[in-house]
């Protein structure tokens, strides 16, 4: 006998499939890690980046205004709007309706138009949550 040991095949074949077993486990923890990486990535992205600068909007001209109405106080109509800043409907109103309605009816002293901030309670259910 030589002074090494010798393995027999048998055992050669199982040290080989031990390894290639090692093997393929590490290829998939890294395909794990990699694509746990290409999930987090983008969320902490969006934490870390910096915020925008702040954006002045220009707030338009309104026809008599008064807190948060405008129009003629006098006017034969008032319509009351009960809006939410995060409400999506809310903001399409306001981009696409409201310029209508002032110029067609509040401009013209038919309508007063009042606004009425809801906070938080319409866009928490329009989306069908509870408020309870």
């Amino acid at each position: 006998m030589s002074p090494e040991k010798e393995i027999s095949k048998r055992q050669a074949r199982r040290e080989e499939m031990r390894r290639r077993s090692q093997r393929q486990r590490l290829i998939t923890i890294g395909f794990i890690v990699l694509g746990a990486l290409l999930i987090v990535a983008p969320i902490v992205y969006q934490m870390l980046r910096p915020v925008a600068a702040v954006v002045s909007v220009d707030p338009g001209s309104h026809p008599n205004p008064n807190d948060n109405a405008m129009g003629d106080p006098n006017a034969p109509i008032k319509i009351e709007e009960f809006s939410d800043f995060q409400c999506p409907f809310c903001e399409r109103f306001h981009k696409e309706t409201e310029p209508l309605l002032r110029q067609y009816y509040v401009d013209t002293g038919k309508v007063l138009f009042v606004y009425r901030s809801m906070g938080n309670w319409v866009s928490n259910n329009v989306g069908g949550a509870s408020t309870e």
